[in-house]
C-alpha cells in the first residue's frame, strides 16, 4: 500500500493530516498611525518573500500519529502494522 491509496488516518480514523515546514525570510507587517486604523493596513503580501521547505511528512490533524510521506508514497511502519491489523479482522 502506498500513501496515495489512505483516505483517513489508519490510527484513529481522521480525515486530514498536517506537514510541519522549516519557514525563512522575513515579512514586512504594515501598520496606520492612528489606533482605531492600525491593524487594518494592508497586509495580504506579508508571506511573499517567506521560503518555506516540505519534509513530506505526514502527521494526522487529530491523534497527531506519524502516518507517513505523502511526497515519497511511503507510508511508516507504525501505520502499515496497524492497516495490516486491520485488514486481517
Amino acid at each position: 500500500m502506498r500513501f496515495d491509496d489512505l483516505d483517513r488516518c489508519p490510527f484513529c480514523g481522521f480525515g486530514s493530516f498536517y506537514e510541519k515546514q522549516q519557514v525563512r525570510g522575513t515579512i514586512t507587517y504594515r501598520m496606520n498611525f492612528t489606533v482605531e486604523e492600525r491593524y487594518e493596513a494592508d497586509n495580504t503580501d506579508m508571506y511573499n518573500s517567506l521560503s518555506s521547505t516540505n519534509s513530506g511528512r505526514a502527521y494526522c490533524d487529530d491523534c497527531n500519529r506519524y502516518i507517513g510521506n505523502y511526497i515519497t508514497g511511503v507510508i511508516g511502519k507504525e501505520a502499515e502494522r496497524v492497516l495490516k491489523e486491520k485488514n486481517n479482522e
